[in-house]
């Protein structure tokens, strides 16, 4: 056997290096540091119960609620605006007034559900983007459409699939930043 293993066995120390000894030494106070910050952070609550309350910022935005609202404004707006703009009472009329008040339910449900909403609700915004595409679509392709049901028709639509745009990236809750206390 060796000399080395042979002292090793038996106990004896070997010469340490005093620059190794303290990069362990510094190394080993970091790990205790960061262990501390861990075991205080994993008593603390977790955000959104009782003793830690869920930051300002990570609910629904401003432009979240704005959007809902939006939405909800023009589907109103698509609801009464046949009676407002006088549709003809011809087969062409009934038929531009109908998908008109559908989608306009549909915009006033959406918006209304994309408003209280604390989170990206993803059905809603695809629901109304759906809503908005197929009133485009019936605007564009009715054979004989009236020019104010179009109007009104490419315009809310517009309107519906921007707030749904916005809705979707605004109404991201955003996530708080973490803090490292030492």
């Amino acid at each position: 056997m060796s000399t080395h293993s042979q002292d090793a066995r038996e106990g004896h120390d070997q010469e340490i290096d005093p620059d190794r000894a303290a990069d362990d030494k510094a190394e080993r106070q970091e790990f205790e540091e960061l262990a501390k910050v861990a075991h205080r952070r994993a008593a603390e609550p977790a955000w959104g119960t009782p003793g830690r309350p869920v930051p300002p910022r990570a609910g629904r935005s401003d432009l979240s609620l704005l959007s809902g609202g939006l939405v909800v404004v023009v589907g109103i707006w698509l609801i009464i605006g046949p009676w407002v703009l006088h549709y003809p009472p011809s087969s062409q009329g009934i038929n531009d007034q109908g998908r008109d008040v559908f989608v306009g339910i549909v915009f006033v449900l959406m918006g209304i559900w994309m408003a209280g909403s604390r989170r990206v609700d993803r059905p809603a915004v695809i629901v109304t983007v759906i809503a908005a595409v197929a009133l485009l679509l019936g605007a564009s392709i009715a054979p004989a459409s009236l020019g104010r049901a179009q109007g009104l028709e490419f315009v809310c639509a517009s309107l519906g699939l921007v707030a749904a745009v916005v809705h979707w990236i605004a109404g991201r809750p955003q996530r708080p930043t973490s803090r490292i206390v030492v």
